[in-house]
């Protein structure tokens, strides 16, 4: 067997292999005297590091006395009985914004319907939608700052809803 890499020596010191290539690691570490250099190499380092992150003894003093579950646990129930007030308004406000949207739209729909169909009736739209085309397409400078580039893809999809919310196509067309 050739001398296993960095991670698969990690990976065998750390007890995360498999059975077999575990075995088969541990077989090679005892007699290859380099991996064996190698494998107290990596277990040196590792108490090194274990007592360089040891907490000493007044630190954990220090945390015996602070008692730290016991100060969270007081601090965070303050905050979330002033904070569920909030959070009631904050939703009571957005259900009763839908419900007032939802109202709003379902009123003024007939009438922005029946207005929109005389318009159509007469031929005004058409005059309507050139006039807004030639607006958006006027306001060129301040599309841009939304849209850099061309704004031709932007006036093209206020165009196309513009004749969505005008024409209603999914509409069926009764004939009484």
């Amino acid at each position: 067997m050739t001398c296993p890499d960095d991670a698969r020596l990690d990976y065998w010191l750390d007890e995360a292999l498999a059975e077999a290539e575990a075995a088969a690691i541990a077989a090679h570490v005892a007699d290859c005297p380099r991996c064996a250099v190698r494998r107290l190499t990596r277990l040196t380092e590792e108490r090194l590091w274990q007592a360089a992150l040891a907490l000493d003894g007044a630190e954990l003093a220090y945390l015996a006395r602070a008692n730290l579950a016991a100060a969270w646990r007081t601090a965070a129930a303050p905050a979330v009985a002033q904070g569920a007030p909030l959070a009631h308004w904050l939703a009571a406000l957005a259900v009763f914004g839908g419900v007032a949207a939802y109202g709003a739209w379902s009123t003024a729909l007939p009438a922005v319907g029946e207005g929109a169909g005389w318009l159509s009736r007469l031929g005004l739209v058409g005059i309507g939608l050139s006039w807004l085309l030639g607006q958006l397409w006027d306001a060129g400078s301040a599309i841009d700052l939304l849209v850099p580039g061309d704004p031709t893809l932007l006036l093209a999809a206020a165009s196309f809803a513009l004749w969505l919310f005008v024409a209603r196509p999914w509409v069926l067309v009764r004939t009484d």
